[in-house]
């Protein structure tokens, strides 16, 4: 569906000449069926306070009421076809809805809580995009919005740019210096404004009018107009709006930022409330990816913050305040009980290994060994410290394959698994003898995942599986006593 010569063309939208316009009373200019929806209609309007998802900021969500009966239908997206708006609405049969037709008067409502909230969100990115690049030498090769449905968008910064020499690392304390600045530029209350130009892309072949030729992107990360949008404008001068922030002209103190921008903005940086910047930055190619949020959801990510703290608080013991020299605390003792385990699941490892040799020797067993290990505290750990104390006390190669397996404990309660987890374990020198007993194995258990069993010749080699679902203590038992019976 492209625009018509009835419909307003993206550029010129009432959200884009008033993004703070709620409502707006327009005609239904088109509306045919969804082709893979029955119950969404594609409807094209005159005009819209709606905005179509671009720009990185996504489409806004509404209403259309029809005026002579005040039928309310839903606005589930919008999208850029072409020059033109396309609202996707739904159609419920509950409602008694009958499909818009092509002429019908609607007022147009948009879901202000959601518009404002993009507005911020966008408006704020714009904000931190101009002042990383100008202050630090951070160019924006990228951003990502964060839809309703959670707080923090992400912008990937490249220290790159020329006029800020040797570039300036992009760590957890610069982080919190551009928070800062973005602080003190939302509480200067620069004004946020919006140039029209047109494209020079109409039939007669222009150029550009004056005002587009005196605009400036005062950033390296300046956005292009699309091409499949030049490409729907062919013989239409298309509207290209450029967003200023700051009262000067580009490349005076009291200018900020300017940057072409189809999206809807804030009137000024104290419209956005404030900004935040997580502390944690993501290493990402040549630069670094950090995260942010704008307006109310500032006060949502520390209302989330604070639950999660005092929810910590709670589980370990302590005052809120405490938290931090709790949890060191409880850290150091953690890894204290961890090096202790090993040293016990190592003790007990060597004694299982003992034992296995002396009954293998004891039965002159040269093929395959196998052993079920009884232990409430037999996990995947205990197994392969097994395997390890065979080798060390074994360390001469011999063709034995041996064959651990053991009812897994759960590590949540410290108590053998009652699902039924079954892991093994199969040591053996690399070649025929030891892929045929994996192969054996896996044959019996086809529950059994894993991998292993790799290397050069001359050399030993472990494969690993675990099965869970089905599997029981007596069937590991089983295919255990199933090798020792095929020597």
């Amino acid at each position: 569906m492209t625009g018509t010569s009835s419909s307003t063309p993206v550029g010129a939208l009432a959200c884009q000449r008033d993004a703070y316009a709620r409502m707006l009373q327009a005609t239904v200019v088109s509306a045919t069926a969804d082709p893979r929806d029955p119950t969404l209609q594609h409807v094209l309007l005159s005009d819209t306070v709606l905005f179509p998802e671009g720009g990185g900021q996504p489409a806004d969500r509404g209403y259309l009421v029809v005026m002579n009966d005040s039928v309310e239908y839903m606005v589930v997206d919008v999208q850029r076809k072409g020059v033109a708006a396309v609202h996707y609405v739904k159609l419920s049969n509950d409602a008694g809805q009958s499909t818009l037709v092509a002429g019908t008067k609607v007022e147009v409502r948009v879901d202000w809580e959601r518009r404002i909230d993009a507005m911020r969100q966008h408006s704020g990115q714009h904000l931190l995009s101009a002042i990383a690049e100008r202050k630090y030498g951070w160019r924006t090769a990228g951003w990502a919005f964060a839809d309703t449905d959670a707080v923090w968008s992400s912008v990937e910064l490249v220290p790159d740019v020329a006029h800020v020499h040797p570039p300036i690392a992009i760590t957890p304390d610069t982080v919190r210096e551009l928070e800062a600045d973005l602080t003190s530029a939302i509480l200067a209350a620069h004004p946020v404004t919006v140039t029209e130009s047109t494209s020079g892309n109409g039939s007669n072949g222009a150029a550009p009018d004056p005002v587009s030729a005196s605009i400036v992107a005062s950033r390296a990360s300046a956005k292009s107009i699309p091409a499949d949008l030049l490409a729907a404008a062919s013989g239409v001068d298309l509207v290209v709006r450029t967003v200023h922030i700051g009262a000067g002209a580009p490349g005076t103190e009291d200018h900020i930022d300017s940057n072409k921008c189809c999206g809807t903005h804030v009137h000024n940086t104290s419209d956005m409330l404030a900004i935040a910047i997580k502390p944690t930055v993501d290493k990402v190619r040549s630069g670094a990816r950090i995260y942010f949020c704008a307006g109310h959801r500032v006060l949502g990510a520390l209302r989330d913050a604070n639950a999660r703290e005092s929810a910590v608080a709670r589980r370990i013991g302590c005052a809120v305040q405490d938290v931090d020299d709790k949890v060191a605390k409880m850290m150091v003792v953690a890894r204290a009980d961890k090096k202790r385990a090993k040293t016990l699941v190592d003790a007990l490892a060597s004694s299982i290994a003992s034992a296995a040799l002396a009954r293998q020797q004891a039965g002159s067993v040269s093929g395959v060994f196998g052993e079920y290990i009884d232990s409430p505290a037999a996990d995947p750990e205990l197994l392969l410290a097994v395997t390890s104390a065979i080798k060390t006390q074994q360390p001469a190669l011999t063709s034995t394959v041996w064959v651990f397996a053991a009812s897994l404990a759960d590590p949540s309660t410290a108590q053998a698994a009652s699902s039924g987890a079954l892991g093994v374990v199969i040591l053996g020198p690399v070649g025929n003898d030891l892929n045929a007993t994996i192969a054996r194995v896996k044959e019996a258990m086809p529950e059994l995942a894993g991998g292993g069993g790799k290397g050069k010749p001359g050399m030993l080699a472990v494969w690993q599986g675990k099965a869970a679902g089905a599997v029981t203590d007596a069937s590991g038992r089983a295919m255990v006593a199933s090798l020792m019976e095929q020597q």
